[in-house]
C-alpha cells in the first residue's frame, strides 16, 4: 500500500515584521524555503489581512494605468517587476485585486530608494505616481531578486498541482 504525499505551499506575510516566508507543508511537517523582506500596502492601507488562494503566475504584466511597457522591455517602466502572482479570495476564488509582485528597476536590486525626500518628490513627480514608487498599494511587493527566487521555488515540477495559499497578518 502506497501512502500519498500531500504537499502544499504556504506563504506567510507578517506586516509588522515586513517579512514574507515561504514554507512547504508535507504530511504535517513544515520546511522553510525562503524568507525575504516585503512591502505590504502603504501607510494609509493596502494589502488586507486574511488568507488568499494563489492564481497563476504572470510574467511581464503590464497595464495602461500602472505601466503599459512590460518589465523585460524597460525595467523602470513597470512597477510590477518580472513576475506577478494574483491573489484570490480563499472562499469564492474571485480575484481580490491583491497580488505579489516585484518593483521597478533591475532584478538584482532591492527596493527603489526615493531619489529625493518624499516631501520634495511631489514637486518633480505627480502626487499619485510618486506614491507608487515608495510603497505597494493593494499589493505585497518583493525585491526582484527575491521575487525571482519565489517564482523559481513555487514553479518547480513537484509543486505544479500543490495548493498554495497566502496568509497576511
Amino acid at each position: 500500500m502506497t501512502i500519498g504525499i500531500q504537499s502544499s505551499l504556504q506563504i506567510l506575510v507578517t506586516r509588522s515584521e515586513k517579512t514574507l516566508t515561504l514554507a512547504e507543508s508535507c504530511n504535517g511537517s513544515l520546511s522553510f524555503l525562503l524568507k525575504a523582506p516585503v512591502l505590504a500596502g502603504c501607510d494609509d492601507g493596502g494589502a488586507a489581512r486574511g488568507t488568499y488562494a494563489c492564481g497563476k503566475w504572470l510574467q511581464d504584466k503590464a497595464d495602461a494605468i500602472a505601466g503599459a511597457t512590460p518589465w523585460s522591455e524597460d525595467p523602470w517602466a513597470s512597477p510590477y517587476g518580472p513576475f506577478f502572482l494574483p491573489l484570490h479570495e480563499a472562499g469564492s476564488g474571485q480575484y481580490s485585486s491583491f497580488a505579489i509582485h516585484g518593483t521597478r528597476g533591475p532584478v538584482f536590486g532591492g527596493f527603489p530608494k526615493p531619489p529625493l525626500p518624499l516631501g520634495l518628490a511631489g514637486f518633480f513627480l505627480e502626487p499619485q505616481p510618486s506614491r507608487y514608487l515608495f510603497c505597494a498599494p493593494g499589493s505585497l511587493r518583493l525585491a526582484n531578486h527575491h521575487l525571482a527566487q519565489l517564482f523559481d521555488l513555487t514553479t518547480r515540477a513537484r509543486y505544479v498541482r500543490a495548493p498554495m495559499t497566502v496568509t497576511v497578518r
